[in-house]
């Protein structure tokens, strides 16, 4: 029977229909299938029963490390890097019907580490798991670079010698470290909570602001100053503060670092310092001595100090100076073999906090004075030889060990110069008295003229002559015509011109005498040089009238 026109189109309209809704669901799982093979991630379909997979894109057997014949074969458990991953996911997706972004470790076919995350939904009714896996291997070894820096950082940070912190744009503390706890006496809780201001010595609290405005308003890159903080106990903590400026990436101020050193005992040293310099800055000599050693025992708060100078060929040293007075006799000299002032000039310094007459048991004096910590520092002369020791003892174990000899060290210096210098001076005087006792003593009459013919100096011989010749009392000061009669004075003053002119003369002459006796002298003119330039002349005369 013939289609009727109207049921024949409506059977060729479903017929199209049908035509067209199969194009449309194969363009779509062409899409599906090129979205699935060329994705950026893995996808894989697993079941739940063994863990196989059942299929899986490119991108999947690219991060495990297998063929696409491999895949009906393999369970991604197979190449969990931790085995125990697999129960804790299975059980997690079971319980939740989906996991979200698990991180997780593969080992690939040949062994090399894959780190990936991991997101998957349980299809229970049909048996298998569909999932997707990103490799992020390369994020993974950068964080952990990030957190082996933070973990460097922070061990840096809380086991630095100085205090750290970051404070922010109002003062309030961000991080602190233990240093700066420990300087504070604040606790880390305690000082979060808290602005530096709020710990700032109240006169130092004007400058500190002023130069954290200059910071801020980019004047100044860092700053740098001593200042006080205020402990928790109310002591006041001196600090040498650095603070420098952190911006963002726009250069906007962002926070400040503080790096805090505690310098207390650089100034208790320095204050020491002053005090020991301001007591003896204006002595010499034994009021040197005497004035250092008092000073030293006062401010390094020891019970006794000596100064001892070492007598070279006897092997001993001789106190000069002791505080207190009383420590030992005047004059007290003391064999060096076997004490802690033998160590001390050999070796340039000794130090024992405690137990210093156990180590030296045959130092009766150490006993005696009941000393427990002893320290000595060498003095030496400007040629390196031993003069002499300073020590410091006390009945007590000696504390701030190396504060103390930092400071015994510096007046050790003092002292050898001042010692070395006495040295000199005495060196000199016996000398000039050595050559006065020649001058005055020999049998050779001796004068000394300056420029203005006038006698600096005479000896005894000279004075004689002058009695025995001519009946005349000369004296240093009188000028040469008293030495001289009137009739040799002129050929005398040449003589002595010419002297003054650098040259030596040296000449017989026969001078008469008051009686009319003539006695003839053996003369020597010689120039007194002074930087190369006659400042004077020296005459001698022997009677060889015989």
């Amino acid at each position: 029977k013939p289609f009727e026109p109207v049921v024949l189109r409506a059977r060729m309209e479903a017929v199209l229909r049908g035509i067209y809704a199969h194009r449309a669901l194969k363009r779509s799982r062409e899409k599906y299938l090129s979205l699935f093979q060329n994705s950026l991630v893995g996808i894989f379909r697993s079941s739940v029963s063994d863990g196989r997979l059942i299929t899986c894109n490119d991108k999947a057997l690219e991060i495990i490390g297998i063929t696409r014949e491999e895949v009906r074969h393999t369970r991604l458990s197979d190449y969990y890097a931790n085995p125990d991953d697999r129960g804790s996911l299975l059980s997690s997706i079971q319980e939740h019907g989906e996991i979200r972004d698990f991180v997780l470790e593969l080992r690939r076919v040949d062994e090399t580490p894959v780190w990936v995350t991991l997101s998957a939904k349980l299809f229970a009714s049909e048996g298998y798991i569909e999932g997707v896996v990103t490799n992020v291997t390369e994020q993974v070894a950068t964080q952990r670079k990030l957190d082996e820096t933070e973990q460097q950082f922070s061990m840096t940070f809380n086991q630095a010698a100085v205090g750290i912190g970051h404070v922010d744009l109002n003062g309030y503390w961000l991080r602190v470290n233990e240093k700066l706890c420990s300087i504070t006496g604040y606790t880390e809780e305690e000082l979060l909570f808290m602005r530096f201001q709020d710990i700032t010595h109240p006169d130092d609290l004007e400058e500190d602001e002023s130069n954290v405005r200059s910071l801020l308003q980019g004047k100044t890159d860092s700053f740098s100053v001593e200042k006080r903080y205020i402990s928790k106990q109310g002591d006041t903590v001196w600090i040498q503060l650095t603070v420098s400026l952190v911006c963002d990436e726009e250069g906007n101020p962002k926070y400040l670092i503080a790096i805090i050193e505690d310098i207390r005992e650089r100034k208790l040293v320095e204050h020491t310092l002053t005090q020991i310099v301001e007591g003896v800055s204006s002595k010499v000599g034994d009021s040197f001595f005497a004035s250092l050693v008092t000073h030293l025992g006062t401010a390094l708060k020891v019970d006794y100090v000596y100064l001892g100078e070492y007598m070279e060929g006897l092997e001993s040293v001789r106190v000069k100076v002791c505080s207190p007075p009383d420590m030992v006799p005047d004059n007290f000299e003391f064999h060096i073999s076997a004490t802690p002032a033998e160590d001390a000039l050999y070796k340039g310094m000794v130090m024992c906090a405690e137990g210093v007459s156990t180590r030296y048991p045959l130092v009766r004096y150490l006993s005696t004075l009941g000393i427990e910590g002893y320290m000595g520092v060498a003095l030496f002369d400007s040629q390196g030889k031993p003069l002499g020791l300073i020590a410091i003892m006390s009945r007590n174990p000696m504390e701030k060990m190396e504060r103390k000899a930092a400071l015994l060290k510096i007046f050790a210096v003092r002292a050898a110069n001042e010692l070395e210098r006495k040295r000199g001076e005495l060196a000199l005087k016996t000398s000039e008295a050595n050559l006065k006792a020649l001058f005055d003593n020999a049998l050779q009459g001796f004068l000394l003229i300056d420029s203005t013919m006038t006698i600096r100096a005479i000896n005894k011989t000279s004075r004689f002559m002058a009695r025995k010749l001519w009946k005349k009392e000369v004296e240093e000061g009188d000028s040469i015509d008293a030495f001289i009669q009137p009739a040799s004075l002129e050929s005398f003053r040449n003589h002595l011109a010419v002297a003054l002119t650098g040259r030596s003369i040296d000449l017989e002459w026969c001078l008469a005498a008051h009686n009319g006796m003539e006695y003839w002298f053996e003369f020597n003119f010689s120039p007194v040089l002074v930087d190369g330039v006659a400042r004077g002349v020296c005459m001698s005369m022997l009677d060889i009238t015989h």
